[in-house]
C-alpha cells in the first residue's frame, strides 16, 4: 500500500512511501522532485516529471 507523505508545516504532499512491489504513482498529482521511499529495500527514488518516471537516487541512511 502506497502512503502519501505530507509537509508538517503546510500539509502539502512531498512524497510517498511503500514497498518495492507497489506501483509508484504517476498521476498529475506527482510533482517534479517528489520522492518515493521503498520501506523493504531502503531505496529512494526521485520523480522526473519531464520523463514521467522515477529514478533511483540512492539508499536511505539509517545512521544519524
Amino acid at each position: 500500500m502506497v502512503t502519501q507523505i505530507r509537509n508538517q508545516i503546510n500539509g502539502g504532499p512531498i512524497g510517498y512511501q511503500g514497498l518495492s512491489t507497489d506501483d509508484k504513482p504517476t498521476t498529475n498529482d506527482v510533482e517534479n522532485g517528489f520522492f518515493f521511499y521503498e520501506l523493504d529495500t531502503l531505496d529512494r527514488y526521485l520523480y522526473d516529471k519531464n520523463n514521467n518516471g522515477w529514478n533511483l537516487a540512492g539508499k536511505i541512511s539509517l545512521n544519524s
